[in-house]
């Protein structure tokens, strides 16, 4: 047992390790529960110790209520050199991508829903703003040096790597994870080995993780590229290719499958993210801080809404409905499956009655008839007014044209030969006679009540013929909701049976079974595999491979910049797994496995019955609405019927000429 002592002289006995990285290993120390001691591999250099010192005096209680913070330097006895400091002990805390990964979060946070989530992104930005105000940058952002408990409390780790300034001087933080870092740092950038971080970089890599929290993994910058190169997410993060911006399509990026939709988030968040991972840092513009996060992740919470059909599903509310049973419908795995139990699987929602509901509503007639229309009998001429008096000019001329006929025909009696020079002169006459008649005030009152008729004529059919369109598209829409709710209906009584025989076929093959369950266990981070860093996991994350089950040849080759190599190292590494796994007879199917099946079906059953519930209302809705458009149309219709009728009545009662005044 080696022995140090803290900087007031007193003992300290170190017990077992139980964590450290390269830099030093981390010590249980005896009798304290409550403590745990660094010591650094390699002696520390001059400006560590100071950097060191400034810790130890800097600690306050608003620091060590958010980070296993340095209380005190630990020395070696013989030399009194200092080789390590003194934390306060982190217990009850995993880290936190243990609570954004799915397959983990089921294994050691089985009740955390979408709001512990959003709760720990807003404790994670309340921490970094602490540190902040403090004039502390943490520089190496990563998901290793942050823990989360089951309150979404956040813990921060590795605090001596963290870039402080002491007396002026500026202690840098010298590390950091590529894919964390802003674009600043990427592709030939800033060396942040030699260059002072700011608060504004660490924001970078904070809205990282808040968006990994939100989004159950997912790193902003792991998409689908269209370009013809393979494209790394550090590269990505470099020529800012934010893969769920707005111009996210134009850059050739798109999410992964099964990625959780924009709208699932409000608008003041996806912003955030916007500046965050685009705009930030060009020409001065600073990305969110950590302050403005905790306000639009307490009001993202506010907002929650739960899912309608009982499930631990919580959602802001949007046109579409729940996010996650949308996603479930479409092939995504429950992402919030909660604790739950085997249930029975006994009906909650009646069919029969449903159904009976659904043929209570009366089916339209395709064939329209209209209402009945004004009969022209009952009418009575009204008097049209005209102006000018019309009578005495057509008498004048029609007597001039008598006496012209009477002239001509007698001349045509005394020499036959002027009948063909006469005739186009009686004609004529005649014509123009009829001409100035229909310019006549008369003429124009009939042509105008003429004009009149054939307008509203033409009007009322075309109102008839598209309250006929109306009819027959509305049994068209009719017909098909009604046959959408046969077949959701047949859905729904289906899936009892369907149930039952995958439980049955789960039975069936239970070492199989078994192998998966095994297989699920086994997660990538935890494995060290040839050429797969932490940016390639965090890819291989972002589409949903996460443990030894999810490596097969089908998964990896949706993957972007895994190429036939580094496949084959993946499948290679899930075939030694697998060679690990020892069947267990007695252990029949693992209950996972049943509560599993059970969880789909029921929420399948669940999404059923509201769409049911949902298209019966809208079918409902539908036959009012057009039977009312219907009928207001065919009052339309009638009106201007009795109209026509009307002016077809007062033409004809109007005298043609004049002498009929």
């Amino acid at each position: 047992m080696r022995r140090l002592r803290d900087g007031r002289g007193a003992p300290i006995d170190l017990g077992s390790e139980f964590g450290g990285g390269g830099e030093g290993v981390v010590h249980a120390i005896v009798g304290r529960d409550d403590s745990v001691a660094k010591v650094y591999r390699a002696p520390l250099t001059d400006d560590r110790v100071r950097k060191l010192n400034r810790m130890v005096a800097g600690a306050n209680p608003k620091i060590l209520g958010i980070a296993a913070w340095p209380i005190d330097l630990l020395f070696d006895p013989n030399s009194g050199d200092p080789v390590g400091f003194l934390m306060r002990r982190v217990v009850g805390f995993q880290e936190i991508h243990q609570l954004y990964s799915p397959v983990q979060r089921k294994r050691l946070f089985p009740n955390a829903d979408w709001r512990h989530l959003i709760r720990a992104a807003r404790n994670c930005a309340a921490a970094f703003d602490t540190l902040h105000q403090e004039g502390i940058v943490v520089g190496d952002v990563n998901q290793g040096n942050l823990l989360v408990n089951e309150s979404a409390e956040i813990r921060l780790i590795d605090c001596d790597s963290f870039q402080v300034t002491s007396a002026g001087q500026v202690h840098l933080c010298r590390v950091g994870v590529p894919h964390f870092q802003p674009p600043e740092f990427q592709s030939g950038g800033l060396d942040w080995t030699t260059v002072a971080r700011t608060a504004d970089h660490d924001n970078f890599g904070l809205a990282v993780l808040i968006f990994h929290l939100l989004l159950l993994g997912r790193h902003p910058f792991a998409g689908r590229y269209s370009g013809q190169e393979d494209l790394l997410i550090e590269e990505a993060i470099g020529k800012r290719l934010f893969a769920y911006g707005r111009s996210a399509v134009r850059n050739g990026m798109s999410p992964p499958p099964h990625t959780v939709p924009r709208d699932a988030l409000s608008g003041e968040v996806m912003d955030a993210f916007e500046s965050a991972f685009v705009t930030g840092g060009i020409n001065g513009q600073n990305r969110p801080t950590s302050a403005q996060w905790v306000t639009l992740l307490d009001q993202l919470e506010r907002r929650l809404t739960r899912c309608a059909d009982g499930s631990s599903h919580y959602f802001v509310p949007r046109s579409a409905g729940c996010p996650w049973c949308e996603l479930n419908l479409n092939g995504a795995p429950d992402f919030f499956e909660g604790t739950g139990s085997i249930g029975d699987g006994a009906r909650t929602f009646d069919t029969a009655r449903f159904w009976s509901e659904v043929e209570q509503v009366s089916r339209p007639d395709r064939t329209f008839v209209p209402a009945q229309r004004a009969d022209p009998r009952h009418l009575r001429p009204r008097a049209i007014a005209v102006e000018g008096d019309s009578g005495s000019i057509v008498r004048l001329v029609l007597f001039g044209v008598a006496i012209g006929a009477v002239l001509v025909s007698a001349l045509a009696l005394i020499e036959p030969r002027l009948l063909f020079a006469t005739f186009p002169i009686a004609v004529s006459s005649s014509a123009g006679a009829l001409i100035l008649q229909r310019s006549t005030p008369l003429g124009k009152a009939r042509r105008r009540v003429r004009e009149q008729l054939d307008s509203k004529v033409a009007e009322c059919r075309g109102i008839e013929l598209r309250m006929r369109r109306l009819a027959s598209e509305s049994l068209d829409r009719f017909d098909a909701d009604r046959s959408a709710l046969l077949r959701m209906r047949n859905q729904y009584d289906a899936s009892f049976g369907h149930q039952r025989a995958e439980i049955d076929s789960l039975g069936a093959n239970v070492r199989m079974r078994q192998l998966e369950a095994f297989l699920r266990t086994k997660l990538l981070y935890e494995h060290r595999i040839e050429g797969i860093g932490t940016s390639r996991l965090a890819t291989l994350e972002a589409y949903g491979v996460e443990t030894a089950f999810d490596v097969t040849p089908e998964r990896l080759a949706d993957v972007p910049g895994f190429g036939e190599v580094l496949r084959a190292r993946l499948l290679d590494w899930r075939s030694r797994i697998e060679s690990r796994f020892r069947f267990d007879p007695s252990q029949g199917v693992p209950r996972s496995e049943l509560v599993l099946v059970e969880r789909r079906y029921r929420q399948h059953r669940m999404v059923l019955e509201r769409q049911m519930k949902k298209l019966l209302c809208e079918l409902r809705e539908g036959v009012r609405k057009s039977s009312a458009e219907i009928s207001e149309m065919d009052r339309q219709a009638a009106e201007l019927d009795r109209e026509a009728k009307q002016l077809r009545c007062d033409l004809d009662a109007m005298p043609k000429f004049g002498w009929q005044l």
